[in-house]
Formats: C-alpha cells, structure tokens, sequence
C-alpha cells in the first residue's frame, strides 16, 4: 500500500524552524566519524534552505502511530518554495 501527501504550510517565522532543525540535528545519534560534513557544517547547509530545514522535521512515520496491525515502512517528504 502506498499513501500518498500533500500538506501545504506557511512559514511565517523561518528563523524558528531554521533553530528547530538545527536543534533536532544536534540532538540526533548521528555518528560523526561516518559523515562528510561535519555537524555545524551540516547544521549551516540546513540554515541556508528553508525548504529542506522544514522538510527535515516532518515524521510520515507519526501519521499512523497508534495504529494497532499498521506499520510503516518507509517513506520521504519534500518541500519546495512556493
């Protein structure tokens, strides 16, 4: 089965996504030693698109939590300006 979304938003306040993004990847258990860039470079690519900063916090996962019998699998999100 595949769901498919469409959410439209409006960010009237992109410094507080952008520091909420920000926050999320510092606080992510991401091993360090595997990436190309390193955290604050990564966190400052993130700063630098709106778009892709918002599109990070979005869960598809969360659409069904609670859900008894349903289990997600996969699943991605993009935002685009607009």
């Amino acid at each position: 089965m595949r769901v498919y979304c469409e959410v439209t938003v409006v960010a009237d306040a992109a410094e507080t996504v952008l520091d909420r993004t920000a926050a999320e990847l510092r606080g992510a258990d991401i091993d360090g030693d595997t990436e190309e860039d390193t955290l604050d470079e990564a966190v400052a690519e993130l700063r630098r698109d709106l778009g892709r900063a918002l599109a990070s916090l979005i869960e598809p996962g969360r659409l069904i939590d609670g859900i008894a019998g349903v289990e997600f699998r996969g699943g991605w999100c993009r935002a685009e300006p607009g």
